[in-house]
């Protein structure tokens, strides 16, 4: 065996060495980041450090021996030992850091018994040696289980300050693997070898899985938690405004991937892997049949799953060229959403026909739908194609943008467009209501664009003052006035307008550029209360408007 583990190496060499480079960097950046960790620390940026910086060799070490599946499929029996070896080892000291209460304690026993486990494969020729070994594995190990069962009873966690998740899921674990190897080692006393190999190595094979994802699942969430917090990733728009939704979102596919990979070993030792697979395949090949219609259960997951991808590479992208891309290029105002939105479209309709092809339909009969579509436009579906090939026009010319402000006539409608949609977009109007507005409503219409060039907007405040005030010093008052607000452009200045003479009054009217459409409103009303408060202060009257009323006695 030994022999052939040696020669097997040989002719993978480059694999190994691979590995061992890769060991190496994991090594180094892990070390690099327990000095970043502890440093975030002192200054209050995380609550602590993870263990896995406290154990960077033995991290390093698992994550790369997780890759000996790939790297080496058909290897030899001690070969695949010394490789499961020397994961196990450091994912047992791993785990051992996050652990607590009762499964701390397992975490020893736990790994002398992967060693006879281990040594139990390499005797399996010597059959006497081997049933022996098997034997004393076996009841050493359901002696360690009726240990761990009684420590993680619920009045020994709550007695120790240990009732969490991770121990109760632990003592669940612990009761089935229990009922399992009992009946493991009744069926190997009584001469039933095979069926007890079959479950004691199922269980065996469960329990040191476990404890490997779960620890290369934490080794991983850690380095892309140090990864979204290095140099290297701070640069990131996405990182910098969703850096901790990404980590989630990552770690739980993560653990998700550990998850499946655990079940398909376990299934694989429990021999029922290709039983599993067969009912899966009978389950999905089966469906309902009517007529010509034949539908069965698999073509329809798959055009669902295909439709869901395409909908999450949509987000995707558009998340990425909305915050990360798009962003860093001067682009016209307008052309970022409508590349965007131009990037959704398409990869959903090439989505949409992924899914046909992936539940089984004729790409070639596109024509025929198309011919169909055809006939439906010519009934009835004139609107809805209007509305979507106006939608197309409002993002490429970009007519009204997302974020203008817009006035339409024939609706008497006023407010801020919302979203600019494949069909309809939406306006939403000052008083909070939003108005779906079709497409081409938008293009075949009168529309006011308050917004689509130039964000300033001109304020007319006009003002009357008592008849004798010098008109020169009112308008140097006014447009002083209006120059002091910071909101009032320079360019063009603000001026003010002797318009003419009322019945007790003189009229005057001041004019100004606004910066900004958005505080229109409140510079207008901030420079008529600082106009009010110059005139009084200048003695200046407002002429108010008197009524003479003559009171006459009634006629007898």
């Amino acid at each position: 065996s030994f022999r052939s583990a040696i020669a097997f190496a040989g002719t993978h060499h480059r694999d190994l060495v691979f590995q061992a480079v890769l060991f190496a960097l994991l090594a180094g950046v892990l070390l690099r980041g327990r000095t970043g960790a502890e440093q975030a620390h002192r200054e209050g940026q995380v609550a602590g450090v993870s263990p896995i910086f406290g154990r960077p060799f033995s991290a390093a070490l698992l994550l790369a021996f997780l890759l000996s599946p790939i790297l080496y499929p058909f290897a030899p029996l001690m070969f695949t030992e010394l490789i499961v070896v020397a994961g196990v080892i450091p994912a047992v000291r791993i785990v051992h850091a996050f652990a607590a209460g009762p499964l701390r304690t397992a975490l020893v026993p736990v790994g002398a018994l992967f060693l006879v486990d281990r040594l139990t494969h390499v005797v399996a020729p010597l059959h006497v040696l081997w049933r022996l070994a098997y034997l004393v594995e076996i009841t050493a190990a359901v002696a360690l289980l009726v240990w761990l069962i009684r420590a993680t009873s619920e009045e020994r966690l709550s007695e120790a300050g240990t009732d969490d998740a991770a121990n109760r899921r632990v003592a669940l674990g612990a009761r089935i693997a229990f009922a399992v190897l009992t009946l493991a080692w009744l069926a190997s006393v009584t001469g039933w070898s095979g069926l007890s190999g079959v479950l004691a190595s199922g269980i065996f094979t469960a329990a040191y899985a476990a404890v490997i994802l779960f620890a290369g699942a934490r080794a991983l969430r850690d380095l892309l938690f140090y990864f979204l917090r290095s140099r290297l990733a701070r640069p990131s728009r996405v990182v910098e405004s969703h850096g901790e939704e990404i980590r989630e979102n990552l770690g739980r596919v993560i653990d998700l991937a550990a998850l499946l990979w655990w079940t398909i070993v376990v299934l694989r030792d429990f021999q029922l892997l290709e039983p599993a697979k067969s009912a899966g395949r009978r389950l999905l090949d089966s469906g309902i049949s009517v007529g010509a219609i034949s539908l069965d259960l698999g073509h329809v997951l798959a055009f669902g799953l295909a439709l869901w991808i395409s909908f999450l590479l949509a987000r995707f992208v558009s998340f990425v060229l909305d915050r990360e891309v798009l962003p860093r290029l001067e682009l016209a105002r307008g052309v970022p959403y409508a590349l965007t939105s131009l990037a959704r479209y398409t990869i959903l309709f090439f989505g949409f026909l992924f899914a046909l092809a992936a539940a089984g339909f004729d790409i070639n009969r596109i024509a025929f739908l198309a011919g169909g579509l055809g006939v439906g436009i010519g009934f009835g579906l004139q609107n809805v194609v209007n509305n979507f090939v106006s939608g197309l026009i409002l993002l490429f010319e970009r007519p009204v943008q997302v974020g203008d402000v817009v006035q339409l006539p024939a609706q008497s409608l006023y407010g801020r467009i919302r979203t600019i949609g494949i069909r309809a977009s939406v306006v939403q109007t000052w008083d909070g209501a939003e108005v779906i507005v079709p497409n081409g409503d938008l293009i075949s219409g009168m529309v006011t664009n308050w917004t689509l060039s130039d964000r300033r907007r001109r304020l007319d405040i006009p003002v009357d003052v008592a008849r004798g005030t010098d008109p020169r010093h009112v308008i140097e008052l006014l447009v002083g006035v209006a120059a002091a607000n910071e909101n009032i452009v320079a360019d063009p200045a603000p001026v003010c307008f002797f318009n003419g003479f009322g019945e007790s009054s003189l009229k005057f009217e001041l004019r100004m550029w606004v910066r900004d459409f958005d505080v229109g409103l409140s510079t207008r009303s901030n420079v008529a209360i600082a106009v009010d408060e110059t005139l009084r202060r200048e003695g200046i009257q407002v002429p108010v408007q008197r009524l003479d009323v003559q009171l006459r006695e009634p006629p007898n």
